[in-house]
């Protein structure tokens, strides 16, 4: 059951890094005229103060989700090392 929770915190973790970078990538072409999407298609009708914006919200929610996901694994840690302790 301990082992399910640090998992399911490290693949929480996994995607906070994941969604982060993506919209760190979003941030840094935000001013780049003509975009490609990650089929390789031109994307020129999206605003980029919207996107920017978007962008710079999705960074900030998975920043939080990462902390989170963190707290999840410590927790789980912790509460296998008070086992541990528990059987020695």
């Amino acid at each position: 059951m301990i082992n399910s929770v640090i998992n399911t915190g490290l693949q929480g973790l996994q995607h906070s890094i994941q969604g982060a970078n993506k919209a760190a990538t979003n941030i840094a072409q935000a001013g780049e005229t003509n975009r490609t999407d990650d089929a390789g298609n031109v994307d020129t009708n999206r605003s980029d103060d919207k996107s920017l914006t978007s962008s710079l919200v999705d960074l900030k929610l998975y920043s939080q989700s990462a902390k989170a996901n963190a707290k999840v694994i410590e927790a789980g840690s912790h509460q296998l090392g008070t086992l541990l302790n528990i059987k020695a």
